[in-house]
């Protein structure tokens, strides 16, 4: 039996509907899911079970679909590194590091932040040792979700300095600017930042378009049927509608776009 049709059985106990195009990580916990075997959260796509409810066949059959070993669910970068508080405070502290966490201090959710200044950690912690970081990702991963991986991946591509501060620095120029029209199209980033495409003001127009075709391609062959595309800027926005033109002559797609001022977000659909 697959671990999908595992979490089948459990999610029609809890009349809860499961797909197996659904991404998600898990956590093996107990007594943290208010006397369910099993609990979904969408927004952090991630799958809470609690071995301790579970019969004796079910925990046979758990651990047959989670072989070769079930992992509790860890404190966040508890072990690995050896590291010591002095050691993730004085990275956290590094004045690059804080002057992007006080920008988005007031800005992100407080577990997005969280995330994000874990994700900084990850970051340094690859830059001044160019080790081996994925146990840390994991164990992030594994207490916040999927949407943890999104978070840490735009960190360590340097995506919140070159693209998520100027996005808000941009909207919140606009009279009646609202936080929450913000963290609508974060929210979009987050969510969608594997299948999106970030336009850079110092990638040629001709660039723009092969990246954006070859991006459809890859996604297509993973059965992805949806690309976003972003820009920031006077530039970048033209760059986005110069490739648009070029790429509904290659790509039979269609689109939705959000367009306010200097920020375009389009939304790609293709067979």
């Amino acid at each position: 039996m697959s671990l999908g049709d595992f979490l089948k059985g459990l999610f029609k106990d809890n009349k809860l509907v499961f797909s197996p195009k659904i991404h998600f990580s898990i956590n093996i916990g107990s007594g943290n899911n208010n006397g369910n075997k099993v609990l979904y959260d969408q927004r952090k796509q991630l799958i809470t079970i609690d071995p301790s409810l579970l019969t004796e066949e079910e925990k046979g059959r758990l651990q047959k679909s989670l072989k070769p070993e079930l992992t509790q669910e860890k404190p966040i970068l508890d072990r690995v590194y050896k590291t010591t508080a002095e050691d993730y405070k004085q990275k956290i502290g590094l004045p690059e590091n804080q002057d992007l966490l006080t920008f988005f201090s007031d800005k992100l959710p407080v577990e997005d932040l969280n995330i994000l200044r874990a994700a900084l950690y990850i970051r340094t912690v690859f830059k001044v040792h160019h080790g081996d970081v994925t146990q840390l990702k994991t164990q992030l991963i594994g207490r916040y979700g999927i949407r943890a991986r999104s978070i840490t991946n735009l960190c360590s591509a340097g995506y919140f300095e070159s693209w998520i501060r100027p996005l808000y620095e941009e909207m919140s120029k606009k009279p009646g600017f609202r936080k929450e029209k913000f963290l609508e199209i974060y929210d979009e980033i987050v969510l969608y930042s594997p299948f999106a495409y970030f336009v850079n003001r110092s990638t040629p127009d001709s660039d723009v378009i092969q990246h954006i075709l070859g991006k459809i391609e890859q996604m297509k062959r993973y059965g992805i049927k949806t690309l976003n595309i972003h820009g920031i800027g006077h530039a970048n926005v033209a760059k986005v509608k110069i490739a648009l033109e070029a790429v509904e002559k290659e790509v039979k797609c269609t689109k939705s776009i959000l367009e306010e001022d200097n920020i375009i977000v389009v939304k790609l659909h293709f067979e």
